[in-house]
C-alpha cells in the first residue's frame, strides 16, 4: 500500500472559531446597550435643550408683546385731546402728539384723521409737520379698521429702504366722530429684547432673532442684517415656522417633531449654514415670529462625552469578555484536538490506527466511529486502488479535454480585445485532441458569404517550407465564398455538430465541400460544429482528416465546446471595442463640458477642445466650426488642417450657399462619402476638393431654440 503523507492540521482554527463567537456576542450585547442609552441619552438632553429654547422664546414673544401693547396705551390716552371743549381741537392734538413723541421714542411720526378718514394733523421726528392738508385716506385699511373699532397693526416695512417699521392705528376718541389716530412704530427698539437672550454656553454663539409673517428680519443682535433687510425664508425653521400657519399648527420647538407643539425641522441651520437646534414662539395678533438658537456642536457637547466614556467602558467589556472567551474555548478545544490529531493519522494511510478518547460524551461516540470507519476502510481499499486503474485512461483522457478548454478560457481572459489568440488555440487543441487531424479552419460568417478567421495544418511529411506555403495560398484563395451549398450552413440549419466520413463520394455531403474534395483529388473526412450567438449565426469551426471513419461522440462534444468558446470570444471582443468606442465618447464630452465651464466668456478654447476630439474620434484632417453671424454670413469659429489659410480667406460667405444651410435646414447632420462624385456637393466644395484632392466631409448643425447658430465641420482623406 503506498504511503500516503500527512495532512498537517490547522492548529488554532476551532478555538478562533469559539472565541469569535463568544466575543461576538458579548460585544453585540454591550454594544446593542450602548447604543440604545446613548439614543435616550441624545434624545433626552435635545428635548430639554428645545425646550428650553423654546421657553426663552415665549418669554421674549410676551415681552415684545408687552413692549407693543404699552404703545399701544400710550397712544390711547391722546384720545383725550378731543373731550377739551374749552381749547382748540386741533391745536390740542398737536401738543398732545408732541408730549407722545417725547414719552415713546420708537414713535416717529403721529398723524390724526378726521371722522372722514382725512389727514388734518402730521407731527414727525423725520419730516416737516403738516397741518389740515385734507388727504383722504378713509378707504385705507389704517381708517377702516379704527373706525370700526378694532386696533389696526400694519405690516413691517422699512422707511427709505433703511431701519424697519410698523404701523398702528385706532380710535381718537370714544365713537367714529373723534378720528383715528396712527403712529408709525421703529422697530430697531426690539433689538434690545432678543440681544439679551444668550441660550446654552455664554460664548458658544447662540442668539435669538424675531421675524415678521414673511420671514423679513425685524431684529437681530447684528443689527446690520436687519438694516440690510434681510429675509431669512430660506432657513429651514423660519420656512417651517411659516408652513404651520399654513396647516394651523400651533408654534413650538423647531427642531423636535410635535415637543409642545412645536413643528418638525431636523435639519434647522443658522445663515452660515451650520446645524443649529431652534424653537420659536409666535407673537398674537402680530403674526411674527421669535426664534431662540444656539449650535447643536455646542449644545449638544455633554452627550459627545457621553459618548466617549461610553465607548471606554465598552472597550474595557470587551477585554474581559475576550479574556473569558479564550479560557472557555480552550476547555472545549482541547479534547476536539486529539480526535483531529487521531484523524490525521487515519487520512495519512495509518488505517491500524484507533482513537482513544475518554470523555464520555459524544466526543467520544465520535471516536468509536472514527475507528469503525478505519476497518471498513482497510477492507475497501484493495478494491479501490483496482477502480483507480481502470478509470485512470479515461480520467486522462477528460483531463485533457478539460486542461485543453481551460487552457482557451485562460486565453479569452487574457485576450478580450482581440479574438484572434482564442481561435490559434482553439485550432491547435482540436489538432492534439482530435486524433489524425490534418486540418482545422474557423470561419465566420459576414452576411451571406464565408470568410476565414483562422486556419491551422499539421505537417505530415517532409514537405519544403514552399509547398507548405503553397499549401496555404490554396486554402486561403477559397475565400471568401458563399455561405449557401457550405458545410458551416448545414451546421448553422442543423443546430448541432454535423459530420461528413467521406466528403469525396458521400451523398449528404454539401455541394461547396465536394467541389473542394474534387479540386484536392482525395477525399477526407470533416466534422463542423456552428457557432452561434443568442441565435445569431456566427460561423463555425471545422477538423479535417484523411482517415474515413466517423468521429466519436466525444469529440463531437469537444468540437462544440469550443465552438462555444469561440463566440464567447468574438463577442468579448465586440464588447470590448464598443465599450471602449463609448467610454472614448463619454470622455470627449465630459472633457468639452469641463472646458466650457471653465471658459463661460471665452468660447474659443471650447472651440479647441471640440476640434482636439474630432480629430482624434473622426480622423478628420480638418475639423472646423463656422458661426452664423446676425448678417446671415457664414464664418470661421475655429479651424485646423494644412488649408487652413485658405478656408479663412474664403469667409465669411452667405449662409445659403454652403452644405452647413443644408444640415441646419435638415436638423440633422449631412455626409458626402466623396466630394467630387456625389452631384449634391456645393460647388464651393468641388472646387477645393480639386484643389487640394478629393475627401469626404460630415456637418453637423448648432442649433439652439430653433435658431441657428453655426455647424461643426470634419473632413478625412
Amino acid at each position: 500500500m503506498p504511503e500516503v503523507p500527512p495532512h498537517k492540521p490547522s492548529r488554532g482554527r476551532l478555538f478562533r472559531q469559539y472565541a469569535l463567537l463568544i466575543n461576538a456576542l458579548v460585544g453585540t450585547l454591550l454594544l446593542a446597550s450602548a447604543v440604545l442609552s446613548l439614543t435616550f441619552s441624545y434624545r433626552e438632553s435635545r428635548d430639554h435643550l428645545v425646550a428650553l429654547q423654546f421657553e426663552q422664546a415665549q418669554g421674549a414673544a410676551a415681552r415684545i408683546e408687552q413692549y407693543i401693547a404699552g404703545i399701544e396705551q400710550q397712544i390711547g390716552w391722546t384720545a383725550l385731546s378731543g373731550m377739551n371743549a374749552g381749547a382748540d381741537p386741533l391745536e390740542a392734538r398737536r401738543i398732545d402728539s408732541l408730549k407722545l413723541l417725547r414719552q415713546v421714542p420708537a414713535i416717529t411720526e403721529v398723524a390724526w384723521l378726521d371722522a372722514q378718514g382725512r389727514e388734518q394733523l402730521r407731527v414727525s421726528r423725520l419730516a416737516l409737520d403738516t397741518q389740515d392738508q385734507g388727504l383722504d385716506r378713509s378707504a385705507e385699511p389704517l381708517f377702516t379698521e379704527p373706525a370700526a373699532g378694532r386696533v389696526w397693526r400694519g405690516p413691517v416695512s422699512f422707511r427709505k429702504q433703511t431701519e424697519p417699521y410698523m404701523t398702528i392705528a385706532r380710535r381718537a376718541g370714544p365713537g367714529r366722530s373723534g378720528g383715528v389716530t396712527v403712529v408709525e412704530v421703529n422697530l430697531k427698539f426690539v433689538w434690545d429684547v432678543v440681544a439679551r437672550i444668550r441660550p446654552g454656553h455664554p460664548d458658544g454663539g447662540g442668539l435669538a432673532y424675531a421675524v415678521d409673517q414673511s420671514g423679513a428680519l425685524i431684529a437681530h443682535p447684528d443689527i446690520s442684517l436687519v438694516l440690510k433687510q434681510t429675509n431669512l425664508r430660506a432657513l429651514p425653521q423660519v420656512a417651517a415656522s411659516l408652513a404651520a400657519d399654513a396647516i394651523d399648527r400651533p408654534p413650538g420647538p423647531a427642531h423636535v417633531a410635535d415637543a409642545a407643539g412645536g413643528v418638525a425641522v431636523e435639519d434647522a441651520q443658522d445663515l452660515a449654514g451650520q446645524p443649529v437646534l431652534s424653537a420659536y414662539a409666535r407673537l398674537e395678533p402680530l403674526g411674527w415670529r421669535v426664534f431662540v438658537e444656539s449650535p447643536r456642536s455646542q449644545t449638544l457637547a455633554p452627550v459627545y462625552a457621553s459618548l466617549q466614556r461610553l465607548g471606554l467602558l465598552l472597550a474595557a467589556g470587551l477585554v474581559i469578555s475576550m479574556m473569558a472567551s479564550a479560557w472557555l474555548a480552550r476547555t472545549l478545544v482541547r479534547p476536539i484536538r486529539q480526535l483531529q490529531d487521531g484523524a490525521a493519522r487515519l487520512a495519512a494511510g495509518d488505517l491500524d490506527h484507533r482513537l482513544t478518547v475518554a470523555t464520555h460524551d459524544e466526543l467520544e461516540d465520535l471516536a468509536g466511529e472514527f475507528n469503525r470507519m478505519a476497518g471498513e476502510l482497510k477492507g475497501s481499499y484493495e478494491g479501490l486502488e483496482r477502480k483507480v486503474r481502470e478509470h485512470t485512461a479515461e480520467l486522462a483522457e477528460a483531463l485533457a479535454r478539460q486542461t485543453a478548454t481551460a487552457e482557451v478560457l485562460q486565453v479569452i481572459g487574457r485576450s478580450v480585445a482581440d479574438a484572434g489568440p482564442v481561435f490559434a488555440k482553439i485550432l491547435e487543441s482540436c489538432e492534439q485532441l482530435i486524433p489524425d487531424t490534418v486540418a482545422s479552419l474557423l470561419d465566420l460568417v459576414d452576411g451571406d458569404r464565408i470568410v476565414l478567421a483562422d486556419f491551422r495544418m499539421r505537417v505530415t511529411d517532409n514537405a519544403t517550407a514552399e509547398v507548405r506555403a503553397a499549401r496555404d495560398r490554396r486554402v486561403r484563395a477559397g475565400y471568401p465564398h458563399p455561405l449557401r451549398g457550405s458545410a458551416t450552413e448545414a451546421a448553422l440549419d442543423a443546430g448541432r455538430v454535423v459530420e461528413f466520413s467521406d466528403t469525396l463520394n458521400g451523398p449528404d455531403t454539401p455541394p461547396q465541400t465536394r467541389e473542394f474534395a474534387l479540386s484536392a483529388g482525395y477525399p477526407f473526412s470533416l466534422m463542423v460544429a456552428p457557432m452561434r450567438w443568442e441565435g445569431r449565426p456566427i460561423g463555425s469551426i471545422g477538423v479535417v482528416r484523411y482517415t474515413l471513419v466517423p468521429f466519436r461522440p466525444k469529440e463531437r462534444e469537444l468540437l462544440q465546446t469550443f465552438a462555444d468558446q469561440a463566440a464567447i470570444a468574438i463577442q468579448n471582443a465586440r464588447l470590448f471595442t464598443e465599450t471602449r468606442e463609448a467610454l472614448e465618447q463619454r470622455t470627449a464630452t465630459t472633457e468639452v463640458l469641463q472646458a466650457i465651464s471653465r471658459s463661460v466668456a471665452d468660447p474659443q478654447p471650447v472651440f479647441e477642445k471640440i476640434l482636439d476630439h474630432c480629430e482624434r474620434l473622426f480622423g478628420s484632417d480638418q475639423p472646423g466650426i463656422f458661426l452664423v453671424d446676425d448678417e446671415g454670413q457664414l464664418r470661421v469659429g475655429a479651424f485646423r488642417g494644412p488649408d487652413r489659410a485658405r478656408v479663412l480667406a474664403s469667409y465669411p460667405k452667405p449662409l445659403g450657399d454652403t452644405l452647413s444651410a443644408v444640415a441646419i435646414r435638415a436638423h440633422r447632420p449631412v455626409e458626402l462619402a466623396d466630394v467630387l462624385a456625389d452631384p449634391a456637393a456645393p460647388a464651393y466644395l468641388r472646387t477645393l476638393a480639386e484643389q487640394t484632392g478629393n475627401f469626404a466631409v460630415m456637418v453637423a448643425p448648432l442649433i439652439h431654440a430653433e435658431r441657428a447658430i453655426g455647424s461643426i465641420v470634419v473632413t478625412r482623406r
